[in-house]
């Protein structure tokens, strides 16, 4: 549950001009819908899966050329194999801002 506060913290009322997929177990959706925050995370553009992954279940769309952004390294390395998509490591708030601008964010770690 905390990554999915943490999300919303993050996305704050905005929404995002690319979905980020979100996925997750049955019992935690549970929680997610007793008080509506499913919901708003959907009507923000939060694509919510459960019991599943998009790297091992084909639930994203084909898109030749590209490319997807994530903070698990686990994914990051099996996704360009199973998924098609090139992909970018970052944390989970460069993850939101990117998705919010519908391009790569990175925070400048030098400033």
């Amino acid at each position: 549950m905390a990554v999915f506060e943490m999300l919303e913290r993050l996305i704050a009322g905005r929404r995002l001009a690319v979905p980020i997929y979100a996925c997750t177990g049955r019992h935690v959706l549970a929680f997610l819908e007793q008080d509506g925050r499913r919901k708003r995370l959907e009507g923000s553009g939060v694509v919510i899966v459960a019991d599943t992954c998009v790297v091992v279940t084909p639930i994203m769309p084909e898109l030749s050329g590209g490319v997807l952004m994530t903070n698990s390294g686990k994914f990051a390395h099996y996704a360009p194999g199973n998924t098609g998509y090139a992909v970018l490591y970052a944390s989970l708030a460069d993850c939101v801002e990117s998705a919010v601008a519908g391009k790569p964010r990175f925070t400048d770690l030098a400033a």
